[in-house]
């Protein structure tokens, strides 16, 4: 069992799924980027310092006390203030390979652990949570889309180009559908 949760904003982008909206629905913060630390004897909001004011209007203080996401991001506010054998539950769809690292090797520290969840806490308390989208994909022309596949270089990157006229051409793109519950379906 954990003894406390970690809600970041999903997909690490501003456009997600009203459903998706968890840190806005537990919080009222709809900044995209905040991670909300839940724990047994706090709850705090971390965001970066452009929504120091935005925090302060839309989260209750009485509930919730800011976090700096930059200064003293979660993974080191739990080293620093989490009690021994702290274990942190996650719910490991909405949180990268790095921060889970980060995470984890902040609560070794202290002797802890993360706990992968297997559903997210919030979906099941979240009674009115709007469902997923269910609209059909539209393709955009490519002029919309910029030039992911293939692009020119200039010669003018500080070393970083190839050089005049020279084209490089990527073997792949990743795509993802911030209208799904998950970005992977």
């Amino acid at each position: 069992m954990a003894s406390s949760c970690r809600v970041p904003t999903n997909f690490k982008g501003e456009y997600v799924p009203r459903g998706s909206e968890r840190l806005s629905w537990l919080t009222g913060f709809t900044g995209s980027a905040g991670v909300a630390l839940v724990t047994q004897r706090e709850a705090i909001v971390f965001v970066d310092g452009r929504y120091v004011t935005q925090l302060k209007e839309q989260v209750d203080g009485s509930v919730f006390t800011g976090g700096d996401l930059i200064g003293e991001p979660p993974h080191v506010w739990l080293e620093r203030h989490g009690s021994k054998g702290f274990r942190l539950g996650i719910d490991p769809w909405l949180h990268t390979a790095a921060e889970v690292r980060r995470l984890e090797k902040a609560l070794a520290a202290i002797g802890g652990s993360v706990v992968l969840l297997d559903h997210n806490p919030l979906d099941r308390l979240w009674a009115d949570r709007p469902a997923a989208p269910l609209g059909p994909v539209t393709i955009q022309p490519v002029e919309h889309a910029g030039a992911i596949g293939e692009r020119q270089d200039r010669g003018d990157r500080g070393g970083r180009g190839e050089g005049e006229g020279r084209r490089r051409r990527s073997h792949g793109s990743l795509l993802r559908r911030l209208d799904l519950q998950h970005p992977w379906q």
